[in-house]
């Protein structure tokens, strides 16, 4: 039964993949090629380190080269602290083109791809992570959805300035596009008044189709309560579910939060220290090998 309750185990997190996780494929901003970290990468070669699934199309100047573009890959060599997650983040610049920055006026602009399309009918919510660099003041970011992956397109929102340099923040926005797009847009997008070239530092980009998650019937044997919840959640066991069973609690990415085996009470609490705000998919086995299924959504 073990080995069986792993296979469908399996089976249902790569379910749970296809059916939320609306995919980012370079969302976490991490080169397939080799990059030169600390350095000014450029609008011509970006597409390629990100595999094609992210392009380029910065208005900045480097005025020694004439390249557009002055985003940097900052690893953890580079004094300016460490990835959210993974071995590599982004630092984007907005200049208006005085001082000795070396650029010339405008701001760093990406596209990520997304896939599938985003389609115009069902709710999606954006998460990414900022903060700010070490040595220079920073920078509004703006996010936005687009059809190309060479303009902004629509605006999902605009982040005011990061205040710290040692802490990643995450910041979550729902949103409703007008148009079925294939890629979200990033761009410095400063009004500062403080320094001539200003950065922001941004990780970890997913999104989630909060509409197909909202569209989840919960299977007969469990209900969750309350549902969205803050701090404690009640998970109650109907008589449908042959005890003992295991119960299995998944993000909207696949990754398990919780497991437990060989439970015999019908109702089970969870608490909202364990668990990131964001949607889950709760998984009952009974003893006759049944699965039961429904959402857990903590705030």
């Amino acid at each position: 039964m073990r080995n069986l309750y792993y296979a469908i185990t399996i089976t249902l997190v790569s379910f749970t993949q296809t059916l939320f996780a609306q995919s980012i494929p370079a969302g976490n901003l991490e080169p397939v090629t080799s990059v030169t970290p600390c350095v000014f990468s450029n609008n011509a070669i970006f597409y390629g380190q990100m595999g094609g699934n992210a392009n380029a199309f910065s208005t900045i100047k480097q005025t020694t080269t004439t390249s557009y573009g002055t985003f940097q890959f900052f690893n953890t060599s580079c004094s300016d602290g460490s990835p959210e997650s993974g071995n590599w983040y982004l630092s984007m610049q907005w200049s208006n083109g005085a001082g000795s920055g070396g650029t010339a006026a405008g701001e760093d602009a990406i596209a990520l791809r997304v896939t599938p399309r985003l389609d115009t009918s069902h709710t999606y919510k954006l998460q990414f992570y900022t903060k700010k660099t070490i040595f220079y003041p920073a920078t509004q970011l703006a996010v936005g959805y687009s059809k190309v992956d060479t303009a902004f397109g629509n605006y999902i929102a605009v982040l005011t300035e990061p205040t710290s340099s040692s802490t990643w923040t995450v910041h979550n926005y729902f949103f409703k596009p007008s148009d079925t797009c294939s890629w979200i847009t990033v761009k410095a997008d400063s009004t500062a008044t403080i320094g001539n070239f200003n950065y922001i530092d941004i990780d970890d980009f997913s999104l989630t189709d909060v509409t197909a998650v909202k569209n989840i019937a919960a299977s007969r044997g469990v209900q969750v309560f309350p549902n969205p919840f803050h701090g404690t959640a009640r998970i109650v066991i109907d008589e449908n579910v042959v005890m003992p069973c295991r119960i299995s609690i998944s993000d909207m990415t696949g990754r398990l939060v919780m497991q437990k085996e060989n439970i015999s009470s019908k109702e089970i609490s969870v608490n909202k220290n364990d668990f990131a705000d964001g949607l889950y998919l709760i998984r009952i086995m009974d003893d006759r090998n049944n699965i039961y299924t429904t959402k857990l959504i903590a705030e």
